[in-house]
């Protein structure tokens, strides 16, 4: 989805937004024309293996669901790559598979 980009440059632009304990907030419209916002909060630096292999201290934010069979979020944004996702997992709670996305440098 558009979050994608969106979240990237939202913490690209303001550097207060890449410390622990604070929260993104974005204004979400799905596929389906439902609106919503979306929170993320911000974990910190974490290292990621990339799908060729190499690692990187990637920023971790998580979207936790607000409803049942919402999506839980994990999303590892690259510094080194203007905080473009170099991981992202999605999971549809409860019970729901993970899709999980890696970047290939």
């Amino acid at each position: 989805g558009s979050w994608m980009v969106q979240l990237p440059a939202i913490v690209e632009a303001d550097a207060a937004r890449r410390t622990a304990g604070t929260r993104v907030a974005m204004f979400i419209v799905g596929a389906r024309g439902d609106a919503d916002v979306w929170t993320f909060s911000v974990r910190g630096p974490e290292p990621v293996e990339l799908a060729a292999g190499n690692k990187v201290d990637a920023l971790r934010l998580t979207r936790e669901p607000r409803r049942p069979y919402d999506m839980q979020i994990e999303v590892w944004l690259d510094p080194t790559r203007q905080h473009l996702p170099a991981r992202v997992r999605l999971t549809t709670l409860p019970g729901g598979d993970a899709l999980e996305l890696t970047l290939v440098p």
